[in-house]
């Protein structure tokens, strides 16, 4: 893919700024999360690993902002200053209210890590766009790395623990499943070059969340219509 910024339609660098908010609000409600319930860890280790993983998704989210504001030729205290409309704003259900325990927090990071990875990931092969998203991304990595560790190992615990993994995850997934193709739908940004077609940009997710989540035996996949 190849585009240039400047040329962008008024719509295209509408839709791409509000792309840019929608994966800043999901970064900004999973530091939250974090930063509210990151004591329920089972551990010591855990509960720091939530404060710093909180720091880091609030600053991811400050800077889908900012990327938000150039690409739509505003200050960058226009775009996403004011917070918590973000919890207005959110069209992911799962992030509408309070992620419960350890098994939720890790989940809702792990399901959101993986969506905007696969987004930003293609909106990365932009040249223009991928100077401010390479930090992002890698520290993304980073992130899922660890949920993606809670992951695997809450769901070879077995029983119990196995079976609510399961029952919160699944439907985390689903909700971002839906906020990618909702992404996808954005013809202006495909036709720019900037997305690739519906179908690459779910296939990327699938990708990545198969890859992440190769250790444990989950029912992730897409459930065939009836």
């Amino acid at each position: 893919m190849n585009s240039t910024l400047s040329t962008l339609s008024p719509q295209c660098r509408l839709d791409l700024g509000e792309l840019f908010i929608g994966a800043g609000d999901l970064y900004y409600l999973v530091g939250n999360n974090l930063a509210e319930g990151g004591c329920t860890g089972p551990t010591l280790e855990g509960a720091v690993a939530a404060a710093a993983l909180a720091q880091a998704t609030y600053g991811h989210a400050r800077q889908m902002y900012r990327v938000a504001a150039q690409v739509q030729d505003l200050p960058a205290h226009d775009v996403g200053e004011d917070l918590p409309a973000a919890h207005s704003r959110i069209s992911v259900g799962f992030l509408r209210r309070p992620l419960q325990g350890w098994v939720g927090l890790m989940s809702g990071l792990f399901a959101v890590d993986i969506a905007t990875s696969a987004v930003l990931q293609s909106l990365a092969e932009t040249p223009e766009l991928a100077v401010h998203l390479q930090k992002v991304l890698a520290e993304t990595e980073e992130n899922l790395w660890y949920a993606g560790g809670w992951i695997e190992s809450l769901g070879r615990s077995g029983g119990a623990v196995a079976g609510r993994l399961q029952s919160v995850l699944g439907p985390m997934v689903a909700d971002m499943r839906t906020w990618v193709d909702q992404a996808g739908r954005l013809t202006w940004l495909a036709e720019a070059g900037l997305l690739p077609p519906p179908g690459e940009l779910r296939a990327r997710f699938e990708r990545l969340l198969a890859e992440a989540t190769a250790g444990v035996d989950l029912n992730l996949a897409v459930r065939p219509e009836v």
